[in-house]
């Protein structure tokens, strides 16, 4: 018991991240489109899309998979999210950000086969120009869908503290296409890493332990 207690302890010193999940408003696209366009070639398409706000050409997207992708990104899926060049679309949580806490956000990545490809998507404070991080969106081939993560430390964060935290994803040359977008919170509770010999102890003192419990068994029988 005494042991038990010992390395429950060493964790409590080593640090504890607890993950939790932070709404993201219509994030795999599938809401019903307003006043969409349509095509018979290219299927339809709106510059907006439901919970995101849209700059220039970017909002959601039903294609002809077969046409553009060699695939739906989740196999089931109808609408996508797209963003052409010069254009964002960008999403206020709803949450401020914490003292702490660092954020991943995730998304399915894909790259139509017939243009260009390229651009990023980050995080952002109160507004859409106040990005804090961001990084270039990577393909994984034409017609391909990939998932891409990201994360911003709670360290590059201190100066954000107690402002809403938002997401964005911008077209820098062709077209980007993404879906399944999620993002979660990491709140690090402590950091305190433990030399290395403490966890040799510990793990030495319940060696011990066991044996000891183990030749007091062979005497008993």
């Amino acid at each position: 018991m005494k042991v038990l207690s010992l390395i429950a302890a060493a964790g409590a010193l080593f640090g504890i991240a607890h993950a939790a999940p932070v709404a993201v408003d219509n994030g795999d696209f599938e809401a019903a489109m307003v006043s969409p366009g349509s095509h018979a070639f290219y299927g339809s398409w709106e510059n907006a899309a439901a919970g995101w706000e849209s700059d220039g050409a970017a909002g959601v997207w039903a294609p002809n998979f077969g046409t553009f992708f060699s695939s739906s990104p989740a196999g089931v899926d109808s609408q996508i999210g797209f963003a052409n060049a010069g254009a964002t679309l960008s999403q206020d949580l709803g949450i401020t950000i914490g003292t702490d806490v660092s954020y991943t956000l995730s998304a399915l990545i894909g790259d139509r086969n017939d243009l260009s490809f390229g651009g990023v998507f980050g995080f952002y404070a109160g507004d859409p120009s106040n990005i804090i991080a961001s990084t270039a969106l990577v393909s994984s081939g034409d017609g391909l869908w990939g998932l891409q993560e990201f994360s911003v430390l709670a360290t590059a964060l201190v100066g954000y503290v107690g402002q809403e935290l938002g997401i964005f994803f911008s077209g820098t040359v062709g077209q980007v296409n993404f879906d399944a977008v999620n993002v979660v919170s990491n709140d690090d509770v402590i950091v305190n890493p433990l030399p290395g010999a403490v966890w040799l102890f510990g793990t030495a003192l319940a060696g011990g332990f066991f044996a000891k419990r183990k030749k007091k068994a062979a005497v008993a029988a």
